[in-house]
């Protein structure tokens, strides 16, 4: 009995040794690590980061009222040499900030050339904004296809296509009315600091914005797009965008492409001749795409030369 006790007794506390000694880790958050990945993203282009970018370069920051859209960090330098030639305005390429890519070394390149220069960022549009201007402009149903009762579903899908087509074109306003902010206090506070007549450049997909703004602008001394690229239906729009109300010319353009680009180059600068514009120019240089600081050099070389033949000391 006793032996059958004490066997009983070591097998339970056998039992009890294999049982977990300590409690079970709490499992990961993993909810957090997304969260935190999507502040890392947007950082870039939240107040915090735009007062980074302004802490690094205290000389040359410049905050602009967009009034609704709140402030915007600009970097102005000005001419480094005497006598100055005037000011250019440039918007860099989308998802860029004012000092990435191209646009620091371009800053320095052109002021050694007699130029001030402002750089402006507008950051990244919406992801459904990009994807659009990939594809050509389908027209809208007939509404006598909507009304037919033998196409209802056809209908009902129709109508769905232009609600989220009419959403679209909201986000596509509604981020080029804010560029077109950035770009006016831009350009007024160059004309406030005593540059009447100054440039106007794009980088990449900015050169619509641009374009676009500086249309029927007449204190805009010209217009000089760099490495740029337009949504498809876009490029049939821009000689008569940039054409003037009268018909003694158009606004000056200067089209900087690398070799690259020179089919689109090509076809863009035929729209241009066959709508008599004269004033277009179109000009192959040695850059990436998109361009980096490296080839600053060579394209502010053109750009110092194209704009000197339209402003001068009396502009500003």
């Amino acid at each position: 009995m006793f032996a059958y006790l004490w066997l009983l007794t070591g097998w339970a506390g056998w039992a009890l040794a294999q049982e977990p000694t300590s409690e079970p880790e709490p499992a990961l958050e993993s909810e957090a690590v997304p969260e935190a990945a999507a502040v890392a993203r947007t950082g870039a282009w939240s107040g915090l980061g735009q007062a980074a970018l302004a802490g690094r370069y205290l000389q040359h920051a410049v905050w602009l009222d967009l009034e609704q859209d709140g402030p915007a960090l600009a970097l102005f330098q000005p001419e480094l040499s005497s006598p100055g030639h005037g000011a250019l305005l440039l918007l860099v390429d989308e998802g860029q900030t004012a000092d990435e890519g191209l646009a620091g070394a371009l800053r320095q390149a052109l002021a050694e050339r007699g130029f001030a220069v402002m750089t402006v960022a507008a950051g990244l549009p919406p992801e459904a904004v990009r994807r659009q201007r990939l594809l050509p402009r389908i027209a809208e149903p007939e509404p006598e296809a909507l009304a037919s009762p033998m196409q209802d579903t056809a209908g009902a899908a129709a109508t769905i296509d232009v609600a989220a087509s009419g959403a679209l074109d909201d986000a596509v306003s509604a981020y080029r009315n804010r560029v077109n902010a950035l770009l006016a206090a831009g350009f007024a506070e160059l004309q406030r600091r005593g540059y009447e007549r100054p440039g106007l450049s794009g980088v990449g997909w900015s050169a619509d914005y641009v374009a676009s703004w500086a249309s029927g602008n007449a204190s805009v001394s010209g217009v000089v797009w760099i490495a740029p690229q337009f949504a498809l239906a876009r490029e049939a729009e821009l000689p008569s965008l940039l054409k003037t109300e009268n018909n003694d010319g158009a606004v000056p353009v200067l089209d900087l492409q690398p070799p690259q680009a020179r089919a689109s180059g090509k076809a863009r600068a035929g729209a241009f001749a066959r709508a008599g514009i004269a004033s277009y120019q179109r000009q192959s240089v040695v850059m990436a795409e998109p361009p980096r600081a490296v080839d600053a050099e060579r394209v502010a070389s053109r750009i110092s030369a194209w704009l000197q033949r339209r402003l001068s000391p009396a502009s500003r």
